[in-house]
């Protein structure tokens, strides 16, 4: 528990800030009527400022948190699309495997089903069956001349063959299809379980351009697609992108060193977006979406301005009031004291204007009505004293008056008469004044 010490201090503590508040009171009531006012509006426009740039952060982040959500959604659909994409290839691809004719691997008796898939399904862009050593055994197109008789050098080919497994590679130009695509491999075995070969179904990377068309974004939004090295497999704002690899670019480097996330950075194109990207672990592909970021801001900086204007409007509004009201208060009581300084330098038919507030206007009548009243009351005595002066003047008899505060003597003008003494005469000199006995009477 506080000691009484502490709880001195504390109370000392709260009466200092009170007497500071106090005193601080006492120095804005001495302000003029004009810095008062002002010093409302700013007590009303500074909360308000706060109030629209809180309003302002809270538009930003709504506006951030609808974008990530945005691209986080497509980026999510778009791997799954694609991830389905494959496993219906995979399944395909595993029930050619199982053909009888597919594992003979007997190039005069080839399954006719590997010449109808590519105009069953157009997002193949062939399909052909290799032995061990990637020498064709079946296929849908015919090789050119300068194509090798073996694939088994080929990057797609080794993998395949190493991994035994269905594999999905990375994008490249076929020189048999005359296409970019990705070539997915399947292990074609014999009954043993021996390994006996490839079947190969590239994709037409084409496919994934007509899919990100299902996808809708705002104006400068990009889907993209790109393979382990960076290549790009699809990129929905430029297709001519397709096969280019963009390794070194923030984005590319970003999306390739993580495994899913979201992050603003600049894309290939040199525009910075709201990223979202996510990788298909099965491919070792991945996807990501971008929104610009001005785009994102448009509205909130909309909300801004809008916001900032009507606040400006308001201010202005509420400063003009407060500058109306401060020369409505302020000129009718300057007013006064201007007719308080002629009544002061002998103007004694000065009077006040009845402008201003309905207050203030009663003000000035009050002090017009002060003005008449202390006016009569001058007139009485100007008059009670002349009639003391005549009343004297028949009497012979004058008056005089001694203040004691100030140790002063005043006379009547008939004293001064009586005595035959000028006006500048001064009647509290005793010394002098004794002088106006006879000599025989100032003893006394």
């Amino acid at each position: 528990m506080p000691h009484a010490g502490q709880a001195y201090h504390g109370m000392m503590t709260m009466t200092s800030y009170r007497l500071r508040a106090l005193l601080a009171l006492a120095a804005v009531k001495r302000w003029p009527i004009r810095y008062q006012l002002l010093s409302l509006v700013l007590v009303v426009a500074v909360p308000l400022a706060v109030l629209v740039s809180m309003n302002l952060y809270a538009n930003v982040r709504q506006s951030e948190k609808s974008a990530h959500l945005t691209v986080r959604n497509v980026a999510q659909d778009l791997k799954l699309d694609t991830e389905m994409f494959l496993a219906d290839s995979k399944r395909r691809l595993e029930f050619l495997a199982a053909r009888p004719r597919v594992k003979a691997m007997d190039p005069n008796r080839c399954d006719p089903l590997l010449f109808e898939i590519r105009w069953l399904l157009p997002e193949y862009a062939n399909v052909a069956l290799r032995d061990i050593d990637g020498k064709l055994v079946c296929g849908d197109l015919s090789q050119p001349g300068q194509w090798p008789v073996s694939t088994a050098d080929i990057e797609w080919f080794r993998e395949g063959k190493e991994r035994a497994e269905f594999t999905v590679g990375n994008a490249l130009f076929g020189k048999v299809t005359r296409k970019w695509v990705s070539v997915l491999t399947y292990p074609v075995r014999d009954d043993q379980r021996q390994l006996r070969g490839l079947l190969v179904l590239p994709i037409d990377l084409e496919y994934f351009q007509r899919l990100a068309e299902l996808f809708v974004l705002p104006p400068g939004s990009i889907i993209a697609l790109i393979d382990r090295d960076g290549t790009f497999i699809m990129h929905s704002a430029d297709p001519g992108r397709v096969g280019q690899n963009f390794r070194g670019k923030e984005i590319t480097d970003v999306v390739l060193r993580g495994d899913h996330g979201e992050v603003k950075a600049v894309g290939t194109d040199t525009i910075e977006r709201i990223y979202s990207y996510n990788t298909l672990p099965g491919a070792g592909w991945h996807v990501y979406a971008g929104i610009p970021s001005d785009i994102v801001m448009a509205p909130a900086l909309a909300g801004a301005i809008e916001g900032a204007t009507i606040t400006a409007a308001l201010l202005a509004i509420i400063a003009g009031l407060g500058f109306l009201i401060s020369r409505g208060i302020e000129a009718p009581l300057r007013a006064i004291g201007g007719v308080a300084s002629e009544i002061a330098r002998g103007n004694i038919d000065a009077r006040a204007t009845l402008d201003g507030s309905r207050e203030i206007a009663q003000i000035a009548a009050q002090f017009n009505a002060m003005l008449d009243a202390q006016r009569i009351a001058q007139q009485q005595l100007r008059r009670s004293e002349a009639l003391l002066n005549e009343t004297q003047a028949l009497s012979k008899v004058g008056g005089w008056e001694y203040d004691v505060a100030s140790d002063s003597v005043k006379w009547t003008d008939e004293l001064y008469r009586i005595f035959e003494v000028s006006r500048d005469y001064d009647p509290s000199n005793r010394q002098q004044n004794i002088q106006s006995y006879p000599a025989g009477e100032r003893v006394r």
